[in-house]
């Protein structure tokens, strides 16, 4: 299945609640994602989270409406246009574990806390603030000491939540300890952050834009983040998700729950990943173009051409035709794909030594037809 579009204005697939988008790096997957949050948000609630320190998302502070009744909201990690405050992201945990207590959604964060090493109890800590000129708030920074962060704690300090240079961030308790989220991995920051963002923002009607969700991350929980988001919005209706990503792990794992995933293969075309694809090692090599020390799934291929060419001698149900097309699809495939020097160099050997010995088989056959 292939998705038309144009170089300057992808329009990417939106049909099913979750949409997965792989490329190559400089193919425009993110300004693709950036032009369509845009273009959904004119009749639907948008928001946008990345993982970078960059991102092509435009930034904004607060919540843009559209006069089609829609909205955008940024939630990447910049805190200001072009930069990255970690304790603001520090701050905004707190605020948005806030409204996640509001709709009595903090059940579900506890459940993402205790898959990913952390205790299910949520805190709230004091942290350290430049005092602004003439700052008639600035008292309230050291008024509290660390707590649980629960609705009792934000009815009793409502003033210390709204204080304008939050000086509060989010804390979690891990072993014995309670640590302050400055102080959790950057593995730990993406996930809870990004849990918390969700979870706080979910609701009928919206569209959620991620971009390169694996930054940080290690294997197994790229590897779980799919059925992680699908869990956190099970209840939510009519909430979708498009994500853009390098991962083959989170790929592979977003199509074993039949998620529908593409890859951005050209100026005009976005091509749809089949189910069938969903071995990792098989992604790598067909879908990321990537050669992998010792990847199985070259010689899996290796092995269908050379059935096909047995099965022409003994049955002809492959034709001569059929055979050459699909070792000369191999062909491009492995050339094209990525590798070091040595290792192309090598790959290449082998495929000119196994189309040898292919078109041998097929001499053969003519010779005693």
């Amino acid at each position: 299945m292939n998705v038309k579009s144009t170089s300057t204005e992808r329009a990417l697939p939106s049909s099913e609640q979750f949409t997965y988008i792989i490329g190559n790096n400089g193919i425009g997957k993110s300004i693709a994602l950036e032009k369509n949050a845009q273009n959904t948000s004119e009749h639907t609630n948008v928001v946008v989270i990345s993982s970078g320190l960059s991102d092509r998302f435009k930034w904004g502070s607060k919540k843009k409406d559209r006069k089609g009744g829609g909205s955008y909201t940024y939630l990447g990690n910049r805190t200001v246009g072009n930069g990255v405050h970690m304790n603001t992201l520090a701050a905004n945990a707190v605020l948005n574990y806030v409204i996640c207590l509001e709709k009595q959604r903090d059940s579900v964060l506890k459940g993402l806390l205790q898959d990913i090493g952390f205790k299910s109890e949520v805190w709230i800590g004091p942290r350290e603030v430049k005092k602004r000129k003439n700052d008639n708030h600035s008292q309230l920074a050291g008024t509290f000491v660390k707590a649980p962060l629960d609705l009792g704690f934000v009815e009793r300090n409502r003033a210390i939540l709204d204080h304008p240079l939050k000086p509060f961030e989010l804390m979690l308790r891990k072993d014995d300890e309670v640590l302050p989220f400055s102080l959790f991995s950057s593995g730990e920051q993406n996930m809870v952050s990004t849990g918390l963002k969700i979870l706080s923002h979910c609701a009928p009607n919206t569209h959620f834009y991620i971009d390169e969700p694996e930054i940080s991350l290690h294997l197994e929980w790229q590897l779980a983040w799919p059925k992680t988001m699908q869990q956190i919005v099970a209840n939510v209706l009519d909430c979708k998700f498009t994500v853009a990503t390098h991962s083959p792990v989170i790929i592979a794992s977003a199509l074993k729950l039949g998620s529908a995933c593409y890859n951005m293969a050209g100026e005009s075309k976005i091509q749809k990943i089949e189910e069938i694809s969903s071995n990792v090692e098989n992604l790598i090599f067909e879908e990321f173009h990537t050669v992998t020390p010792n990847n199985k799934a070259i010689y899996e291929k290796y092995a269908t051409v050379l059935n096909m060419a047995l099965e022409h001698a003994n049955t002809e149900i492959h034709s001569i035709q059929e055979v050459k097309n699909a070792l000369t699809l191999l062909e491009e495939h492995t050339v094209s794909a990525a590798a070091m020097a040595g290792e192309r160099a090598e790959l290449r050997k082998s495929v000119e030594d196994f189309k040898i010995a292919i078109d041998t088989i097929l001499q053969r056959v003519a010779s005693h037809g």
